[in-house]
């Protein structure tokens, strides 16, 4: 993650100044590990300011949809993208975070492994964050020609639990992991992930680092 040269406005249009420096992840892989489908390539880019740590997806989809839309419905059963956030790296008050496309918002903060389950841990509102998402082509609608979505996310470094020093300093880390649900005909087809974790993704020891 990069320092943001300019500010990052949240609307789901990542053709700001700032996200033209941020590097691209390689395209995300299967989720249980092998190349994902370049026709269904996901990336994430990320960048940081003195406030917030800023997250873009870039996702590729023929069929786009998500017909959730209240706040920590179960998103994870259509289309959407996952944060998991680790301040302190100790698998411990962990952040999950979700968008669906309609940029409806699950959120959720664990004591440790999915504890407590999420039934409760869901009813942590993550602070001050602000997302957006954007659909090239035409959400809930089977019959059209989608090519995919983007999300952007403005996270409060204040909101991150056990991330140090605030504002971080360079070569200050955290562990992340970053996924992809993918529905077809609004049941999941599959998934892919920054750092595949199997069938746990909330399995932080095989989570990446940012």
């Amino acid at each position: 993650s990069m320092r943001a040269a300019a500010a990052v406005t949240i609307d789901g249009d990542l053709g700001d100044a700032a996200w033209q420096q941020a590097v691209a992840s390689a395209p995300f892989l299967a989720a249980g590990g092998g190349a994902g489908d370049p026709a269904r390539a996901v990336t994430v880019r990320s960048l940081w300011d003195d406030t917030n740590v800023y997250f873009a997806f870039e996702v590729r989809d023929d069929q786009i949809g998500s017909t959730f839309t209240n706040r920590d419905d179960e998103l994870w059963n259509q289309d959407c993208v996952e944060l998991y956030l680790d301040g302190a790296s100790d698998f411990k008050d962990y952040l999950e975070i979700q968008v669906s496309p309609a940029n409806v918002v699950f959120d959720a903060l664990f004591a440790s492994h999915r504890t407590p389950e999420w039934q409760k841990s869901k009813a942590h509102d993550v602070p001050g964050m602000v997302t957006a998402a954007r659909v090239q082509g035409t959400l809930n609608q089977a019959d059209d020609a989608d090519q995919g979505y983007a999300v952007e996310v403005a996270v409060p470094l204040a909101s991150i639990p056990g991330l140090n020093p605030v504002p971080p300093a360079p070569g200050t880390t955290m562990r992340v992991n970053f996924f992809r649900i993918d529905a077809r005909d609004g049941k999941v087809a599959g998934a892919n992930a920054f750092a595949p974790a199997g069938g746990d993704f909330h399995d932080l020891e095989k989570a990446g680092t940012l």
